[in-house]
């Protein structure tokens, strides 16, 4: 397969894809009948607003070809009416192959609107990343009010660029596609500071957790000291070394606590805390065995 071959079929599936609402897996049939009906319109009204800017072979063209998948657009829709749901989508999958190998010969005289498409479907995707990263801050308790709104705007902008593009507006497209991609940036610079914020405050968090657990810790070390040191005079040595073998853990953990405070690994030390908070509890009820024995 040629170069060229290979640029003329990935922009009919820009086309396809970002500019009309192809279905996606997931769906069931009527649904998947429904969005490609959709998409069908969509494309319909874009090669019709187009006529003007291309030559009269590729006018006459693009009205043959709609005459040939109107006919079976209408069949789907009958087919959807009765319920018939696989065999709407057969049919309009027929008639987008049609419309589709039509645009094959719009490449080079609209080239410009292919460049469009590209972008449309880049700042989609960029706004669909926003959106994951918003609700993954949500999760974790940030006020995303805000940025919210900000994205809801990015997404009006971006559906609006596509509608001028379907309806021949070329310089409407261009200058929302600007103002989307403008909000877009401020977006995801807004979500930069706020992961930020949210970070530096977990980590203080975790920090004041941390010198709490640790003076707990020390209280303990100086408990099991004592105990220890009563064992062996008791001539208890294998309760003793419970104790001494407790003892080493948590001296360890502690010392891990503290490389990754000093690091900034809150993660790391969170599961320090987590994991002192069981030794101790542990320490608690060996000494109660020991005590009691």
């Amino acid at each position: 397969m040629s170069a060229i071959s290979k640029t003329s079929k990935l922009a009919v599936v820009l086309l396809m894809v970002s500019l009309l609402a192809l279905p996606v897996y997931g769906y069931d049939k009527m649904d998947v009948a429904n969005r490609l009906l959709n998409s069908y319109e969509n494309v319909r009204e874009y090669l019709l607003n187009v006529k003007d800017r291309v030559n009269e072979t590729i006018s006459q063209k693009i009205d043959e070809a709609i005459s040939q998948a109107d006919p079976l657009v209408e069949e789907a829709k009958q087919y959807i009416s009765s319920g018939y749901a696989e065999l709407a989508v057969e049919k309009l999958r027929e008639a987008l192959s049609i419309l589709r190998d039509l645009l094959k010969d719009l490449k080079e005289p609209l080239e410009e609107d292919f460049t469009l498409m590209g972008t449309i479907r880049r700042l989609k995707g960029g706004a669909e990343r926003a959106h994951y990263i918003l609700k993954k801050l949500e999760e974790k308790g940030v006020n995303i009010t805000a940025l919210s709104s900000s994205l809801d705007e990015v997404d009006s902008l971006i559906e609006d660029a596509k509608a001028a593009l379907i309806s021949g507006n070329v310089d409407e497209t261009k200058q929302l596609l600007e103002e989307a991609r403008s909000k877009l940036s401020d977006v995801f610079q807004g979500l930069r500071e706020e992961a930020r914020q949210h970070f530096n405050l977990t980590r203080e968090k975790v920090i004041r957790r941390a010198r709490f657990i640790v003076l707990s810790v020390e209280r303990s070390l100086a408990r099991l000291d004592v105990a220890i040191k009563r064992l062996k005079e008791a001539n208890r040595t294998d309760d003793a070394n419970k104790l001494i073998h407790l003892r080493n853990r948590i001296v360890s953990t502690l010392d891990s606590l503290d490389r990754h405070l000093k690091a900034g690994n809150k993660g790391e030390a969170l599961e320090d805390v987590k994991h002192l908070v069981n030794l101790l509890r542990a320490c608690k009820n060996l000494r109660i065995r020991s005590s009691g024995a």
